[in-house]
């Protein structure tokens, strides 16, 4: 059980969603094996539990990949936890919510993984510029997460989502909004065109 719970956290951090949810079907209890697979599979109840007995859960780094909790929660492929598997239906605003009030930093990074490890992810990254997801940017923005790290703003262009971009540009710097935005020359996305230059 401990490698199926391995493989489910490596398929949420590899963005394998078929092979999650494979492994989740089989096995419903993988969601609350440990704190890595809750994080992954937006377990709030479990991941509330274990940082209500240990404070320090919301801020130590997990094996294997070394992260700490907000950029799993972040970065796992499973958006929303799925109340057929038992507990309340939560999603990822209600985790990166509980993990921030008990300290995470919102701006955290950590390297891609190869080859791209020259350049790191942080949690807006991956809700906004890898999973569009509109409630949970709002939460890490609301919180203090920049999206001025050359990589957010920059891949925020291909969702091709014009609320996505008037959500992120009151935090954007010029610099980057313009970086961004020759990045989207790469596009047919018109909305979005219309939407940053008047933004």
């Amino acid at each position: 059980r401990r490698e199926r719970a391995e493989a489910f956290v490596e398929a949420c951090m590899t963005h394998d969603r078929l092979r999650a949810d494979e492994l989740l079907r089989a096995d419903p209890g993988l969601a609350e094996y440990d704190l890595a697979a809750a994080l992954c599979a937006a377990h709030v109840d479990h991941v509330r539990d274990a940082v209500e007995e240990d404070p320090s859960a919301a801020l130590t780094p997990l094996t294997p990949r070394n992260l700490p909790p907000i950029l799993i929660a972040a970065r796992s492929c499973i958006v929303a936890r799925d109340p057929a598997h038992g507990g309340r239906a939560s999603d990822k605003a209600d985790l990166l919510r509980l993990l921030l009030s008990a300290g995470a930093d919102p701006n955290a990074k950590a390297p891609f993984d190869p080859p791209w490890q020259s350049s790191s992810g942080t949690p807006l990254y991956y809700v906004a510029a890898v999973a569009n997801l509109r409630q949970a940017t709002e939460v890490l923005l609301a919180a203090g997460a920049s999206p001025n790290d050359t990589e957010t703003l920059y891949h925020a262009v291909e969702r091709n989502d014009p609320a996505l971009m008037a959500l992120l540009h009151p935090h954007a710097d010029p610099g980057q909004w313009s970086y961004a935005f020759i990045h989207l020359m790469d596009y047919e996305h018109p909305d979005v065109v219309r939407a940053m230059l008047d933004l």
